[in-house]
């Protein structure tokens, strides 16, 4: 199943949740915004959170921000897998100067010719 955050609307503002395997996890409570309303109205899958192009609401913007911060901490705190952590790191320490690639490990150079 997706993940997708749902608002809802609680006395003291919108209350944002993470619904995951038909739960739903409690992020956090902020003040009302019409904006944020509009846009997470019919709930918002963890693939579009990226999509900032979508609004041109700075409040909205923000709203995003933190809740990717918020769901950093459901992912370590309940032990689920929201993102996707076999991502390959291989070109982390490499750069290239007129085609040739020069990796650093643990201190040293070493040249690695692409063909």
């Amino acid at each position: 199943m997706k993940s997708k955050i749902i608002i809802k609307r609680t006395l003291s503002g919108q209350a944002f949740y993470l619904l995951h395997d038909k739960k739903e996890y409690y992020l956090f409570t902020q003040n009302y915004c019409k904006a944020t309303d509009r846009f997470f109205k019919k709930g918002v899958y963890l693939n579009e959170l990226n999509k900032y192009y979508k609004t041109k609401s700075s409040f909205v913007k923000r709203t995003l921000d933190k809740i990717k911060r918020y769901l950093t901490y459901i992912d370590k705190y309940y032990n689920i897998k929201l993102f996707n952590s076999n991502i390959k790191q291989n070109k982390k320490n490499t750069y290239s100067v007129r085609g040739i690639n020069f990796k650093n490990n643990s201190g040293f150079t070493d040249v690695l010719y692409s063909a």
